[in-house]
């Protein structure tokens, strides 16, 4: 039996594609990026952002992203505020380490 992957495979090539455009504006962006998870912990930063905050990816990777804010904001009115943000977003963004970005539906 022999099936028809064209459509697959021209899917996969877009998929690739968009992975490859995402990943070249997410390193080569003057804007400080980072994304988080639903609980606001940080899973990836840019280069420009790492500039901007002056730390390393390996320091904030792994944190909550309101520990950069200021002292006198309430941390757990900002992490609820940033869930129902989170959760209302049409779409997510899955980050794997040992791939290139992946979006999602």
């Amino acid at each position: 039996m022999c099936a028809d992957i064209t459509e697959r495979r021209a899917a996969e090539a877009a998929l690739q594609s968009s992975e490859m455009l995402f990943r070249s504006v997410w390193e080569n962006s003057v804007d400080g990026m980072h994304l988080t998870d639903e609980n606001g912990v940080i899973i990836a930063v840019n280069k420009a952002y790492c500039k901007l905050v002056g730390m390393e990816a390996e320091e904030l990777e792994g944190k909550l992203f309101h520990h950069r804010l200021r002292r006198s904001e309430n941390p757990q009115a900002i992490l609820e505020r940033h869930r129902e943000h989170f959760r209302a977003a049409p779409r997510t963004v899955k980050f794997n380490t040992s791939t290139p970005f992946t979006t999602a539906r």
